[in-house]
């Protein structure tokens, strides 16, 4: 179990306020192209080092696991953010609460300080879509190396990293050992956004295990500098709300999945239409199914809560999992759409539920299939394509044209 300070602080009234995240990953990112409106700009830079302020005045009556400081920098941006980004924020502690029960039980079974929470918060404000410049992704901003170093699946069908389920555990062991790297929760943040070997180069250099002497001192980025500070501004804002004029979290439920095993291809749609599941319900848990289809294999696919028994049941019970459920098929010439029915067994409806954008299947294109017609067009002989017979050339010496005719076009 990795070590976790408590401090019980108390509440002294402070007109003061904080600062902008800069989105990060377990590399430098930069700031998420997908936040639109919610990027953050113009904000301060630290200057010179960090001065101590008084402790209950900047953290409130809060206990707090991470080592929280009450220092210029965090004062600086808790004043930034809940004044000259105040809206930003209330959109990004109101997506926290949605998730922060389930984030903080898994933050809870990997050991880990639970105010941990709000790592994601300043990365992506819990957007699982949020995409850097540099192509960090989802809410923790894993760039694709360091993702799937931590187990997740990166492909044309699967980008794990907006898994909500998947991309929170292995983001929960990237900074489990981060912090067994540094035994020191300041720069194994620090190192989440800059990289580890960053962080241990600026310990060589500077000589100090100590985030702030890295950050005075040190050749670290103004993005890393500030993050350390932005992640303890918005612990101490979001635990301090009613002092800093912020929503308290709304009566919600809380969020949770169910999950199904398929063991092929399965588009969303159908195993929504299946378990009688609303299919934008179940897009939404997936949202790394690029094509709202599952990849090839076994795979877990998470749906409402409480649903999960039924639609396994229906699935193992479906036409779909009987005949050995659908591939993806690469359009050749000569397949025309009568061709695809005919082996499908489907009508024209059933063809354009599983390809909506398929009416008129043209070669290269990918469509769905059953999986028994995929071998069968394989196998099959493809009609003949007509080709036009060559024009016929006559050999018969031409009429001469008459002078009349030659001469018109003189004036």
């Amino acid at each position: 179990m990795r070590a976790r300070s408590a401090v019980l602080l108390t509440l002294v009234a402070l007109g003061a306020c904080a600062r902008r995240p800069p989105a990060l990953g377990p590399e430098p990112v930069g700031a998420p192209v997908s936040a639109g409106a919610e990027a953050l700009g113009d904000e301060p830079r630290p200057e010179g080092p960090p001065r101590p302020v008084a402790r209950s005045g900047l953290l409130g009556e809060a206990s707090y696991d991470l080592p929280v400081e009450a220092n210029s920098w965090v004062e600086a941006e808790v004043t930034y953010l809940a004044t000259l980004r105040a809206d930003v924020l209330r959109r990004w502690l109101e997506r926290t609460d949605r998730y922060a029960s389930f984030v903080r039980a898994v933050l809870r079974e990997h050991g880990l300080p639970e105010d941990l929470v709000y790592l994601a918060t300043i990365e992506s404000g819990y957007d699982p879509l949020a995409r850097s410049r540099s192509g960090a992704v989802g809410w923790w901003q894993f760039m694709p190396g360091t993702g799937r170093a931590e187990g997740l699946r990166i492909d044309s069908l699967v980008d794990e990293r907006r898994d909500p389920v998947r991309s929170t555990r292995a983001a929960a062991r990237h900074l489990g050992g981060l912090f067994d790297a540094f035994g020191d929760w300041a720069l194994a943040v620090a190192a989440y956004n800059a990289g580890a070997g960053k962080i241990r180069r600026e310990i060589e250099r500077v000589g100090s295990r100590s985030f702030w002497a890295l950050a005075t001192y040190g050749t670290l980025s103004d993005e890393t500098k500030r993050y350390v500070p932005r992640l303890f501004a918005v612990a101490i804002l979001a635990k301090n709300r009613s002092r800093f004029n912020l929503p308290e979290p709304a009566p919600a439920p809380a969020f949770a999945v169910d999950s199904v095993l398929v063991d092929f291809p399965v588009p969303l749609r159908e195993l929504a239409r299946l378990g009688g599941v609303d299919a934008d319900a179940l897009a939404a848990l997936n949202p790394h199914l690029l094509a709202g289809l599952t990849p090839e294999g076994l795979y877990w696919v998470w749906v409402p809560p409480g649903t999960g028994a039924q639609l396994q049941l229906a699935y193992r019970r479906s036409d779909l999992w009987k005949f050995g459920g659908y591939r993806l098929y690469r359009v050749r010439p000569g397949d025309d759409l009568d061709r695809l029915l005919l082996a499908s067994g489907w009508d024209r409806e059933r063809f354009r539920f599983f390809n909506p954008q398929a009416d008129a299947p043209r070669p290269g294109q990918t469509i769905v299939l059953p999986a028994a017609a995929v071998p069968f067009l394989l196998a099959s002989a493809l009609p003949a394509v007509a080709v036009p017979p060559p024009a016929k050339v006559s050999t018969a010496t031409p009429a001469p044209r008459s002078r009349r005719t030659a001469t018109t076009t003189r004036r």
